[in-house]
């Protein structure tokens, strides 16, 4: 988590720092050749320049027949945080409860795939009947509109409790889950969009967790860096799964830097479904050589 590092504070007149595609032009390093597909936070720009060995730099490999968007998605930050959560931290079993609100976005609608792989039962929720109807297509067991309340959805699917919660929106609903956790149950929180762009009370923003008293429970964050040695293994295992069938994806792309705070609104647009992009040019079914890439995940 990020809290008060004014490092990554963006001031008036710098670029944005985000994960985005860039192609190479011209390099000195003999591994970056022109024409090379590479992921690094350079800042939303149309061109820059970086010293790779103070930068870290992803070479794009092999994806068959997936556009390299997708390494900002199921094969990205969104994609790892997915898998090292449920994977690392929680190690699921087949019958185990998994719930994950927000869960047609780019983190959630993949930990809740790969619970299905793992044989568990996942109870979603999402804000718009089109996001609902999607994440029914993923195979998710039990689908509820954010009318229903959590507390009587839990009660009827999860009466013997939560394994798994794996918490995007905060405030309320993360009020009324944690009450419905096992004693042994574990939360991993992602994210707080419930307070996004919202006038919400600290005291209100954080009181969900400090009621909290599963017996042997936890409850973190976590740091895709933790598994740094970890992602070859991740992303090998999330592309045969996504080859196999088993893992899908949705993303959305606007044309254009010009479309920055369309796409920032478009996450909170309850028809948006998985991952938004912004390219500096018009996006294609694969990323081209001139292309520069960004993404933004809700």
């Amino acid at each position: 988590m990020l809290h008060n590092d004014c490092s990554w504070w963006i001031h008036a007149g710098k670029s944005a720092l985000h994960c985005a595609f860039h192609s190479v032009v011209a390099s000195r390093y003999a591994d970056l050749r022109p024409g090379a597909l590479v992921i690094c936070a350079a800042g939303w720009r149309t061109h820059s320049v970086i010293k790779a060995d103070a930068t870290p730099v992803q070479i794009v490999k092999e994806l068959g027949d997936f556009p390299a968007s997708v390494c900002l998605g199921p094969l990205g930050l969104p994609g790892l945080t997915a898998y090292f959560g449920l994977m690392e931290i929680c190690n699921p079993k087949p019958g185990n409860i998994v719930l994950v609100n927000a869960a047609a976005g780019a983190i959630n609608s993949i930990v809740g795939q790969i619970a299905k792989i793992k044989g568990c039962q996942v109870i979603a929720f999402a804000s718009s009947r089109e996001r609902c109807n999607w994440i029914r297509e993923l195979g998710f067991d039990y689908v509820y509109y954010k009318s229903v309340t959590v507390s009587a959805a839990l009660t009827h699917q999860a009466h013997h409790g939560v394994d798994f919660f794996f918490d995007c929106v905060g405030a309320d609903f993360t009020k009324a889950a944690v009450r419905h956790m096992k004693p042994d149950g574990t939360i991993c929180m992602f994210g707080s969009n419930s307070c996004y762009g919202r006038h919400i009370e600290t005291e209100r923003r954080n009181e969900p967790y400090r009621i909290v008293y599963m017996r042997n429970g936890k409850v973190c964050s976590i740091s895709i860096h933790d598994f740094k040695d970890k992602f070859d293994e991740a992303l090998a295992q999330l592309l045969n799964w996504m080859n196999q069938g088993k893992l899908r994806y949705s993303e959305n792309i606007f044309g254009g830097f010009e479309k920055l705070p369309e796409a920032l609104r478009s996450l909170y647009d309850d028809t948006t479904v998985g991952s938004v992009r912004v390219s500096s040019s018009k996006a294609e079914s694969r990323i081209s050589a001139d292309n520069n890439t960004t993404s933004l995940s809700s």
